[in-house]
């Protein structure tokens, strides 16, 4: 299994008008490639928020075949929409990964954290 990942640091100014458009417009966008599998959006709380948040969105894919027809295909043209929506507001850079160990010990609907 791979995750495309996509991190992603937002201007304070935006944040609430991305966080929507990201969940409403660009992930069921980029699931309807039929490229991946599922994804997962988490909030990096390690680094200072000064001047924005960051957010890694993860998409998995089942084989890096997906991965690279993905590229050809739509790559392009979802990075585009993020500077076409938001300018310099928002920052991003791309990476892939090769998941090679996972667990889900707790389940993810009832999810025992804050978003403080």
């Amino acid at each position: 299994m791979y995750s495309y990942n996509l991190t992603v640091k937002v201007n304070p100014h935006v944040h609430e008008q991305w966080y929507d458009w990201v969940r409403t417009e660009f992930v069921p966008g980029m699931l309807a490639t039929d490229t991946f599998v599922g994804y997962q959006l988490n909030r990096v709380i390690s680094m200072g928020e000064a001047d924005g948040r960051t957010y890694t969105l993860q998409f998995f894919c089942r084989d890096m075949k997906g991965i690279h027809q993905f590229q050809i295909k739509h790559g392009r043209n979802f990075q585009r929409l993020h500077a076409q929506r938001f300018g310099d507001q928002v920052v991003e850079f791309q990476s892939l990964m090769q998941i090679v160990d996972q667990s889900a010990h707790h389940s993810l609907d009832n999810p025992t954290f804050s978003d403080s």
